[in-house]
Order: structure tokens, then sequence, then C-alpha cells
């Protein structure tokens, strides 16, 4: 007798592997999730990619419409924002209502941050969101210098607020048949809400683990690489402090910094100011192949975030560069060992 697959509905606003951060995970899922399940996935669809979402998920039907164009001037506050959101509520609600008793289950993995209505809510289909993450207050000792991030960022401090009293949000994730969190302290975010079920699960996994390097050279140049958004939490400004400290003692350290945002004006006029310009590249906002490469030609993979709930950056990190050095968490938050196994790197204890 043949087994039917389950037939579900995946979504997320952005999904593309062309893409980084949310839209690549997510198309990384709705890749795997094609082999397994009847998938239909449905996403706005940009432009400007190469290939269409539907070429490169051939094993799922895929559902598009356009990207609304009214931000695409702002690409960092359309991506923090997401003032597109509303739109994208309504299309996937409009698509479920034309595709009625066609699905068993319904997924939406992103937005990652917990602060989204979730369009599945009153559809008549079981759904599953995340994996959730984030919601984490900034350590004291950095709070004066997160003044800097841009104003539309701010929203996060009136998450717990919202945990506790937005009906909406609160409805959406007390009715999903199972929450999923990038780590178990999302159970503990998520407390004041009734929730069904709850598992924690980090929303990117490693695919091609690549063979561990020959021990490092003892002579010679070393270099730094930092990739990610130019936000204060991401640790850039950190990482540029740290090579001012050791200019003197270790003059052949260079640092490559691939991400955009506004933090990188502010880390290239750190730089001048420690005399340390020469030895940092910063190369503003590179395609993911551009990524790969310089993943494999770094020495160090240096990302002091100090509000990295799961540690999930390690994991394209430990796929391509020399080990991860991490940290345990403060409070809430667990320890890089979730994602960082002894024999790809070493963790540090709570300081």
């Amino acid at each position: 007798m043949t087994q039917t697959r389950p037939r579900v509905f995946f979504t997320a606003p952005n999904i593309h592997p062309e893409a980084t951060g949310e839209e690549f995970v997510a198309w990384k899922w709705a890749e795997a999730l094609s082999e397994l399940v009847d998938l239909t996935v449905f996403s706005f669809e940009r432009a400007s990619k190469s290939q269409t979402l539907a070429e490169t998920l051939p094993g799922a039907r895929v559902i598009t419409q356009p990207m609304p164009r009214l931000f695409a001037r702002f690409p960092r506050f359309e991506a923090m924002a997401k003032p597109s959101y509303p739109i994208y509520m309504r299309a996937v609600r409009r698509t479920l209502r034309e595709n009625r008793g066609a699905f068993d289950i319904a997924h939406q993995i992103m937005p990652q941050a917990a602060r989204y209505p979730i369009p599945l809510r009153g559809n008549g289909v079981p759904y599953v969101i995340g994996p959730l993450g984030g919601a984490l207050e900034t350590p004291e000792a950095f709070q004066g210098e997160g003044a800097s991030a841009a104003w539309y960022t701010r929203a996060r401090a009136l998450d717990h607020w919202r945990f506790r009293h937005d009906p909406w949000l609160r409805a959406s994730y007390a009715e999903s048949d199972l929450v999923l969190g990038v780590a178990p302290y999302m159970e503990d975010v998520l407390g004041n809400i009734p929730l069904k079920r709850f598992a924690p699960v980090l929303e990117l996994g490693v695919a091609d683990l690549a063979p561990l390097p020959p021990k490092s050279q003892t002579s010679g140049p070393v270099k730094l690489l930092h990739v990610g958004r130019g936000v204060r939490t991401k640790g850039l400004r950190d990482v540029v402090r740290a090579m001012g400290h050791l200019k003197e003692s270790h003059p052949d350290l260079t640092l490559t910094s691939a991400g955009t945002g506004e933090e990188i004006a502010i880390c290239k006029g750190e730089a001048e100011t420690l005399g340390i310009a020469d030895r940092i590249t910063f190369l503003g906002q590179i395609d993911r192949a551009a990524v790969e490469e310089l993943y494999k030609a770094a020495d160090i993979f240096a990302f002091p975030s100090y509000r990295e709930p799961a540690g999930p950056s390690a994991s394209p990190h430990k796929a391509r560069c020399p080990p991860v050095r991490g940290s345990w968490g403060r409070r809430r938050c667990r320890p890089p060992c979730k994602v960082l196994p002894p024999q790809r790197g070493q963790s540090d204890p709570e300081r």
C-alpha cells in the first residue's frame, strides 16, 4: 500500500538561495522538505535574482507575487522593519482561501524575530511557527553604544510587553500546534503565552562540512573575517578595537568585513582613530558565492556578537573555516555547545 505524503504549505516573506540570512535559511528548509512531502511554497519574488524561486525548487509547487517596491530604495529599513509584512499577510490568507482543503499542515518559518502576527491562524489548517529567536536584552555595558542603532530597530524594546498584552501576537502563538525556537530559552521568553507545544531546533544546519584544516602556521599574516549586518550587536566595532590593542604585537593581523549598515561608517572612523585603517577591508554587501570564498581564505572567523541567542553564525563558519571559539551566554541564553561540537571548536564558560 502506497503511503500518501503529507501536503504542506510552507511560507516566508522572502525565500531564495542567492540571498543571505533568513531568505537563504528558508530556502534550505524548502529544498529539504520538497524531498519528503508534497510541498507548496509561497513567497514574495524579487526581480533581481538570476533564477525564479520555482526554478530553484523543482520538487515543489511554488506560488509567488512580486515583492512590493515601495521601500526598495531603503533596503536596510525594508529588511529590518518589514513594512511590507501586512501585504504578505493578506497574500498568504488569500492563497489559503483559494486552496482551501489542499493542505494537511502549514508552516511559517520566517521572520525569525518573535514579534509578527501569523497569517496562518484562523484558516482551518494546523500550523507550525518558527524557529523563533531574539527577544534578548542588551547587556548593560553595551546599552550606551546601542543608541547608534537605527530608530526602526528599537521596536524590540516592546517585545516582552507585547508577549503579555498584544492579542493578535498572543493568539498567533497560542493557537499554533507547534512553536519552534532557536534554543530552549525561547520557551521561557514566551512563558506568558499558553503554548500547545514547544520544541527547540536550530534553523540552520551544515550540509557539507569541510574537513578540519591543518594546524595554523606559527608566523606570517593572520586573516580575520567578520560577516554580518553592520549593526552594533554583531560586534564588528569590538573586533576593530581589539585590533587596535594588537597593532604593535601583531602587525600582520588583517581584517575583512562583509556587510552593510550604519555600524560600518562608525567602524571606519574607529579604524582611522586607532591607526589601523590600512589593515581593514570593508567590502560592504556581497553575494553568497563571494562570502563562501572569504570563509575559505580566512584564518579566524571573528564574530563577537553580544546578543546571539543560538549562535547560528557559527554553523556556516564551521563548515568552511578553522575551528570556532565561543562563550556561554548570560542568564536565559544557552551555551554554544548547542551548535558547537567539541571537535569543531572550544567553548569558554560564562564570564
